[in-house]
């Protein structure tokens, strides 16, 4: 049976709950529109949040701001929320089309996932599971001088699935009973 009873939720929840299910309809490789959507849209709550608390982000977007050149800030924002704002918005542009890379689904969750535990000094385990994927998806992005890091990360990484799903499936289980072995 359905509870059609109203729930009260906040801003973050509502943020967290969006990017769960972005996470989950990755990793059951569904559609990346969708994903990245719902993605999006959690950031986005998240960074106002952020904003009007007067808490700075550290994610890919706001490294991209903070080191834009003065006066380019609009367009920067303009392109890098181009896929976010074009999912979102008709009004200007009815018949557009886009080309859309299925892989900046992964940036958007990792910058929501990196939002959230810094908002909330916190990381569910559907966002460390995702984390962790993002890791070892891009360990070759990691700074040199963490190269033990990376060493290990690559490492691990050869030992785990390669598939989305299969990973999820063994993974978010460390997550959801950490004391299990």
């Amino acid at each position: 049976m359905v509870n059609n009873s109203p729930i009260e939720i906040s801003k973050l929840d509502a943020a967290r709950r969006q990017l769960e299910v972005a996470i989950r309809l990755y990793f059951f490789n569904d559609d990346p529109v969708s994903i990245y959507t719902l993605g999006a849209a959690a950031y986005s709550v998240m960074r106002d949040i952020a904003s009007t608390k007067h808490i700075p982000l550290h994610t890919g977007e706001q490294l991209l701001i903070a080191n834009v050149i003065p006066g380019k800030e609009r367009e920067l924002l303009v392109a890098v929320r181009r896929h976010q704002n074009f999912f979102k918005h008709a009004d200007k542009d009815p018949d557009a089309i886009i080309d859309f890379n299925p892989d900046s689904t992964e940036w958007i969750l990792y910058d929501g996932c990196v939002a959230y535990s810094q908002l909330t000094s916190e990381t569910t385990p559907l966002m460390g599971t995702f984390n962790m994927w993002w890791q070892f998806r891009h360990s070759h992005l990691i700074k040199i001088e963490y190269s033990e890091v990376r060493n290990k990360l690559e490492s691990d990484s050869r030992r785990l699935p390669k598939g989305r799903r299969e990973y999820f499936s063994q993974v978010l289980p460390l997550f959801l009973n950490p004391n299990v072995s």
